[in-house]
């Protein structure tokens, strides 16, 4: 069984366990399980805390990293739950803050925090047609499992491959577009991430400049018993360069507030590509 063999029937399981159990319950076995066999993400999330918060103790990082598997999991249970759920009961999941006197279309920004998948479901439920990005899973079972997942309630996915012209196109139809920024890019811009050089996509930053059009930092924190989607910041691009710094330091900023919450699976320090070949550990 190869990754995205293995990734479907991780998929397909998860499903199956929250059939049969309580969803904390669920969410604990999994995320506890993820932390104990997952040895090569946790090298990497080993890494960026160490980038990231090197005045952090190691046990300090290793609560965080334990809450991140635990996170993940409660995302992927929600994500699995979101599929059977009205646009009612969905909108009553979610408390939005900051949404009173905003003027659309915008360009949502967020970062893989918190419930990020739930952002484009809630926006279109509430506002109207929304546009997201995706990258393709190799696994097409899969990807047709969470295409069909993300595309309800005015949500229309654009796969990442030519995914400009799409996003032009929705602009000029003044539809509102979300983005998330926080992943190494190749062909990025060079900004900083926590104090430490990383490249971002400038995509946001060049539509915004193009069509005048704001963009809106947005996130989902989570709150008790439903989620908080919070407005960090509303800014216009006059330059690019400092869109995009603008956009990685209001992620920097509710990542320090929220750590647990953060993606850290990812290589956001790729630059630093020897760090993650070399062992990390919490102990």
């Amino acid at each position: 069984m190869n990754f995205n063999d293995f990734a479907y029937f991780g998929y397909k399981f998860t499903e199956k366990l929250i059939s049969l159990f309580p969803k904390q319950i669920v969410i604990n076995i999994l995320g506890t399980l993820g932390f104990l066999l997952d040895k090569k993400r946790k090298n990497d999330i080993c890494v960026n805390l160490n980038l990231a918060f090197p005045n952090k103790s190691k046990q300090e990082k290793k609560e965080i990293a334990k809450k991140v598997y635990k996170n993940f999991a409660r995302n992927l249970v929600e994500f699995i739950e979101n599929k059977k759920l009205s646009k009612e009961e969905l909108l009553n999941k979610v408390e939005f803050v900051g949404f009173e006197n905003l003027q659309y279309p915008v360009i949502f920004v967020t970062a893989h925090f918190g419930n990020w998948e739930i952002l484009p479901l809630a926006f279109g439920s509430k506002f109207g047609k929304i546009n997201i990005v995706y990258r393709k899973i190799d696994n097409e079972k899969l990807n047709k499992e969470i295409i069909e997942s993300r595309k309800r309630f005015n949500v229309n996915v654009i796969e990442k491959k030519g995914a400009l012209k799409n996003l032009l196109g929705a602009l000029k139809r003044k539809e509102n577009i979300g983005l998330l920024v926080d992943q190494h890019i190749s062909e990025g811009v060079e900004t900083t991430f926590f104090g430490k050089k990383v490249l971002q996509t400038p995509s946001a930053a060049i539509l915004s400049q193009k069509f005048n059009i704001p963009i809106v930092m947005t996130f989902a924190i989570p709150k008790k018993d439903k989620w908080q989607i919070v407005i960090k910041d509303i800014f216009y691009t006059t330059d690019i360069q400092e869109s995009v710094n603008r956009q990685s330091k209001v992620i920097e900023e509710i990542v320090k507030e929220y750590p647990e919450e953060y993606y850290w699976f990812h290589k956001r320090f790729k630059l630093y590509k020897e760090k993650y070949n070399e062992p990390c550990s919490f102990n």
